[in-house]
């Protein structure tokens, strides 16, 4: 429009005012055109402002979220990790990870009903080493403790892998066979089916 008179403007609105059309003192401000005007960015401002507080809160929630699933994940692996523990300590022997006289014991039971169930035979073993307190005496408890592991492993491969060969202390150890056909039949000369 170019140019505008402001006083002018304001001559014409007071004259209105006058005739009670529009109110007293009626401002003029944002009706005329201003060639330099004043820029207000508050509301920008209070834009930024807000969405940064956003994204700080989301951000802090987040990383609290993130942190605490973190913790809860290693508190469950510990968790199971400790429930693993206990139980391996229950129910193996620590030097050869067979089981032990608890879990001898369950084993025995179960295979006790099962071969009631179906008719067939069960076989249980004792076995000691003869002589095993002359190995510590003479050479010593980390070679004692080497013949318990070998023996251990010797006696796992003449087994079928379904049978229970457990430690029960010291140098005894029992073997488990169940579902045998005859009371003739040698479980120790069938050729070994367990791999390894």
């Amino acid at each position: 429009m170019g140019y505008m008179n402001s006083g002018r403007w304001r001559h014409i609105a007071d004259t209105y005012a006058g005739l009670g059309m529009l109110p007293a003192e009626f401002s003029l401000q944002g009706f005329l055109y201003d060639p330099n005007p004043q820029r207000n960015f508050w509301w920008l401002y209070s834009a930024l402002i807000i969405g940064l507080l956003v994204i700080f809160v989301f951000g802090g929630v987040t990383a609290y979220i993130y942190r605490t699933n973190r913790k809860l994940d290693r508190a469950l692996v510990e968790s199971k990790q400790a429930e693993e523990l206990i139980w391996n300590q229950a129910n193996l022997d620590p030097l050869t990870n067979l089981p032990n006289r608890r879990m001898f014991r369950d084993r025995l039971l179960q295979e006790m009903k099962k071969s009631d169930r179906s008719g067939k035979k069960l076989a249980l073993m004792y076995l000691d080493l003869n002589r095993f307190k002359e190995v510590n005496d003479i050479h010593g408890h980390d070679k004692g403790d080497q013949l318990l592991v070998d023996a251990a492993t010797r006696l796992q491969h003449c087994v079928r892998e379904v049978d229970t060969v457990a430690r029960l202390g010291g140098d005894e150890f029992t073997i488990i066979m169940g579902d045998l056909q005859s009371r003739s039949v040698d479980p120790l000369a069938a050729p070994a089916t367990r791999s390894g």
